[in-house]
């Protein structure tokens, strides 16, 4: 390796908080946090810093078809997370219902 060729993995940033990592390094951490479901609450992992990830930056590293699991998730999570929201009971169903608060 060394030099400026290009040869090495490509090294790039978080890009509010500047730390480094390797593209295939994110790649890998946001399959694992998107696999467990833990989509909205993605933090940098460099030890100590809790910024908060942005999709867009999950989009930069990432195939298509994870980021289409990461918005999937993502918005099921969001709904998750709203007391006014209560799925239909129907099996294989899914629809968010709104206006259920209790």
């Amino acid at each position: 390796g060394g030099g400026s060729g290009g040869g090495g993995p490509e090294l790039v940033p978080a890009s509010k908080c500047g730390h480094l990592y390797h593209a295939e390094c994110w790649r890998m951490y946001f399959k694992s946090e998107i696999v467990d479901g833990k989509v909205l609450h993605l933090a940098c992992p460099f030890p100590s810093c809790k910024r908060k990830i942005e999709p867009d930056e999950v989009k930069a590293v990432v195939d298509a078809e994870l980021m289409e699991k990461y918005t999937k998730f993502r918005s099921q999570a969001k709904l998750n997370e709203d007391p006014d929201i209560r799925w239909c009971p129907k099996p294989g169903c899914g629809t968010p219902m709104h206006g259920f608060k209790r």
